[in-house]
């Protein structure tokens, strides 16, 4: 396969990708999904560097520690709610 070929080849790749993913989960994600996929094909490091952040960062986002008094606030306007109609 020539160069050319090589450069076609990756082109329709991720066009194909930015279609797929623009068809199920919009025009935000079809972007994200080619452009993840290029840096995955052109710099394979940085990608794997970048997936490791994502990764450490949600386990951060839904630790217990994390989670809990989001939680908490949302079940205390449930039962605000709740109880406000009720009274109602």
């Amino acid at each position: 396969m020539t160069a050319n070929n090589v450069r076609s080849v990756n082109l329709g790749a991720i066009v194909l990708i930015f279609l797929i993913a623009r068809r199920l989960f919009g025009v935000a994600a079809g972007i994200a999904a080619a452009a993840s996929y290029e840096l995955a094909r052109q710099d394979h490091a940085g990608y794997v560097a970048l997936a490791d952040t994502a990764q450490m960062r949600m386990k951060e986002y839904v630790a217990m520690e994390n989670i809990w008094p989001r939680l908490q606030a949302a079940l205390a306007l449930v039962n605000t709610e709740t109880t406000s109609t009720q009274v109602a």
